[in-house]
C-alpha cells in the first residue's frame, strides 16, 4: 500500500497526460531527473492559483520565473516539471486564487517529487522530503514579529537580533526532530537565516542604516551609535561565499554590504566616484562567479539609477567586462543595458507609436495619440489586473506620484498588458482611488504588441521614463517606491529642459 501511494501521483500523471516514451527517451528522462528535473503534482479547491502559479528562482542575476518549467492544469489538478536545477537550493512559491494568495519558500533537490495540496486557504506539501519542504512553511506560522524601526536603531537593531535568535532555535528544534534532512538544507537554511538578519540590519524603511547613521538630524540625536558597533564590525570573509550565489538574502546582503559598509559612505551613490571605488573593491577582494554577479550588478544598478555623466563609465563598464561573464541571464541583462544606451535619446520607432490602445470607454487609439498630447515627463508602468506585485505599487507610491506630477509635471501613463477587457475594467475600477482614469489602458496584443517587444517587457511591473521629446530616457527605471532614485532621475530630467 505505501508503494502504491508513493508512486501513485506520478503515475496517475503520466497516464492522465498521455505521454509515450521510447526506450532512448527513458533512458535520457532518467539522467535528467538525476541532476535536472523536479516534479510537482498538485491539487486544490481553488483552481485558478494553479492557473497563476509561479516559482521565482534567484540563482539569476535578477530574481524572476525559473526559465525552464513545462506546466499542464486540468480543473483541480496540477503537474509541473522544473528543468535545469543542477544543486539544491531555496525556490519562491508564488500563486494567486480566487480565495487567497498563496507564497512560501520551499527547499527543493533535484530529482524530488513534490506533491502539494491547497485547499481551505492554506498550502501542504508532501512526499519523501516534505521535511525539506514544509521548514518554512512552519516558520511562517509561528508569526515572529517583524522588526519595525521607529527611530532608535539600538532598538531596532534588539529587535533583529530577537528574530534571528528566534528562527536560528526553530531550525535547531526543526533538525533534531527531522533525522532525514540533508546537510545541503542544514547548511542552506542556517545561512539564509543569517543573511536575512543582516538584510533587516542593512535595509530600514526604504532606506540602508548606513545612511540613517549619516544622516546629520540622527548623528545629532540622544543615540551614540557607529557603523562599526551598529553592524557588529562584520569582516569580508563572511561574504565569500559563491554557494551561496542561489539565495535572495546572501545576493542582497552581499551587493548592499559592499555599497554600503565596505566601501567609503561619503562618496554620493552612483557618483563616478562610488561607481569606481565599488569596481576596485569587488576586483581587489573578490574572485569567480562573485566578483561576476557583483560588478554584473553594479552595471545593472547604476543603470537603473542611470544620469547622463555616466553614459561613458557605463559603457566602458560593460565592454570592460561583459565577456567575462557565462552565465545567461547576465549576459541578457548586460546586452539590453548596451542596447538601451545606444537607443537612449531616440525617438520612438513608427511601429511602436503605432501599436494600439484601447481606453476605459471602449475607444481604440495608438500610442502616438496619447504621448502628443502633453510636452510633459512621462512615465509608462506596465501591469496588469492579475499582478500583484504591480497592484501594490499603485497603492502604496499615490502620494509619491501625485507629488512628481504636481512639481515636476510628471504624467503617467498605464498600460496593460491584460488578455482579458473586462479583468482589465474591473481592477482599474477597483483601484479608481490610486490611479489617474484620464491615461488607463489597455495594450492591444498585450506582451506580443510591437510597444513591450520593442521594450522588452518580460516581466511586470515595469517602468519607462520619456522626456518631454518623447524620447525614450530609461527603458527600465527603478520601482517608485524605491523614491530616492526615481525622484533624482526625474528631477535631474526636469531641470535639463
Amino acid at each position: 500500500m505505501n508503494f502504491l501511494m508513493k508512486y501513485l501521483p506520478l503515475s496517475m500523471a503520466i497516464i492522465l497526460y498521455g505521454c509515450k516514451l521510447t526506450p532512448k527517451d527513458k533512458d535520457h528522462i532518467k539522467n535528467d531527473i538525476s541532476y535536472h528535473k523536479v516534479f510537482f503534482k498538485g491539487v486544490t479547491d481553488d483552481p485558478k492559483a494553479f492557473k497563476h502559479f509561479n516559482l521565482i528562482n534567484y540563482a539569476y542575476l535578477l530574481p524572476s520565473s525559473h526559465k525552464s518549467i513545462k506546466k499542464t492544469t486540468i480543473k483541480d489538478s496540477l503537474y509541473l516539471v522544473l528543468d535545469s536545477l543542477k544543486q539544491p537550493e531555496i525556490i519562491h512559491l508564488i500563486a494567486f486564487g480566487d480565495s487567497s494568495r498563496y507564497s512560501s519558500k520551499v527547499f527543493v533537490t533535484p530529482k524530488d517529487n513534490i506533491f502539494i495540496r491547497i485547499k481551505n486557504k492554506s498550502i501542504e506539501f508532501i512526499g519523501d522530503n516534505a521535511s525539506h519542504y514544509n521548514f518554512y512553511k512552519k516558520m511562517k506560522s509561528l508569526n515572529f514579529k517583524t522588526p519595525h524601526f521607529e527611530g532608535n536603531l539600538s532598538t531596532y537593531k534588539k529587535a533583529c537580533k530577537d528574530l534571528f535568535e528566534k528562527q536560528n532555535n526553530f531550525l535547531t528544534q526543526y533538525t533534531s526532530n527531522h533525522g532525514d534532512l540533508s546537510d545541503a538544507f542544514k547548511t542552506k537554511a542556517r545561512a539564509d537565516i543569517r543573511f536575512s538578519y543582516l538584510k533587516n540590519m542593512m535595509l530600514v524603511n526604504r532606506k540602508t542604516a548606513t545612511e540613517i547613521l549619516s544622516d546629520s538630524s540622527y548623528k545629532n540625536g540622544k543615540e551614540k551609535l557607529g557603523k562599526k558597533n551598529y553592524f557588529d564590525s562584520i569582516r569580508l570573509k563572511e561574504f565569500k561565499r559563491p554557494d551561496l550565489l542561489n539565495m535572495s538574502s546572501f545576493k542582497v546582503c552581499l551587493i548592499n554590504y559592499i555599497r554600503h559598509y565596505f566601501i567609503d559612505n561619503s562618496f554620493k551613490d552612483y557618483s563616478r566616484e562610488k561607481i569606481l571605488a565599488e569596481e576596485n573593491f569587488i576586483v581587489s577582494n573578490f574572485t569567480g562567479e562573485l566578483r561576476h554577479y557583483a560588478i554584473a550588478k553594479l552595471i545593472r544598478d547604476t543603470y537603473q539609477n542611470f544620469s547622463d555623466e555616466n553614459t561613458d563609465l557605463l559603457t566602458a563598464l560593460i565592454k570592460k567586462y561583459k565577456h567575462h561573464f557565462s552565465k545567461p541571464s547576465y549576459l541578457e541583462v548586460i546586452k539590453n543595458i548596451e542596447d538601451n544606451l545606444k537607443s537612449r535619446n531616440n525617438k520612438l520607432p513608427q511601429t511602436v507609436l503605432n501599436s494600439k490602445l484601447i481606453n476605459l470607454k471602449g475607444d481604440t487609439l495608438k500610442v502616438k495619440d496619447v504621448l502628443n498630447n502633453t510636452d510633459n515627463i512621462k512615465v509608462i508602468d506596465f501591469w496588469a489586473s492579475w499582478c500583484s506585485p504591480c497592484i501594490k505599487e499603485t497603492k502604496t507610491t499615490r502620494s509619491f506620484r501625485n507629488k512628481l506630477s504636481n512639481e515636476n509635471n510628471v504624467e503617467w501613463i498605464y498600460l496593460s498588458i491584460d488578455k482579458d477587457e473586462k479583468k482589465w475594467i474591473k481592477k482599474t475600477q477597483e483601484l479608481s482611488s490610486y490611479l489617474n482614469d484620464k491615461n488607463q489602458y489597455l495594450l492591444v496584443k498585450g506582451n506580443k504588441s510591437s510597444l513591450a517587444t520593442t521594450m522588452k517587457v518580460n516581466s511586470i511591473p515595469r517602468y519607462v521614463i520619456l522626456n518631454k521629446q518623447n524620447e525614450i530616457v530609461l527603458e527600465q527605471a527603478p520601482k517608485p517606491s524605491d523614491s530616492v532614485s526615481f525622484s533624482e532621475i526625474i528631477k535631474k530630467l526636469d531641470t535639463n529642459f
